[in-house]
């Protein structure tokens, strides 16, 4: 049995901006992750460990944010997608989406989704 979890609304801080000065202090971002897993041994077991652990999951993509310096979000959500690839072997495939709030004018938030999936897109 196939599952997905969530992460919404998730609270990002990193550095990153076209413009230089977006680049010279970390700002916060928002971010949606959804990820897909095979849970028949997790349904089965009730075990975490045979599962994807949620609070794991949302320090994967805040570290990997945080330690990010790019200058574009497509590049930021690609290095979220491939962490959490790398450190969550059964997940089969993710969509990371970011926002970043109050970035224009009249407009609650810009951002951008980057899906990968495990084996075609890394």
């Amino acid at each position: 049995m196939r599952a997905t979890i969530e992460l919404r609304d998730l609270r990002l801080t990193c550095c990153v901006g076209v413009p230089d000065h977006e680049r010279r202090r970390p700002q916060e971002l928002v971010a949606d992750v959804v990820a897909h897993y095979e849970a028949s041994k997790a349904i089965k077991s009730d075990h975490i460990e045979d599962a994807v652990n949620y609070s794991r999951l949302a320090s994967t993509v805040r570290t990997a944010a945080f330690t990010a310096r790019f200058r574009l979000i497509e590049r930021l959500a690609t290095i979220v997608c491939r962490a959490v690839l790398h450190d969550f072997p059964g997940v089969t495939g993710i969509t990371v989406a970011i926002r970043k709030p109050g970035i224009l004018d009249r407009c609650g938030s810009a951002g951008v989704s980057i899906t990968m999936n495990r084996g075609s897109d890394q």
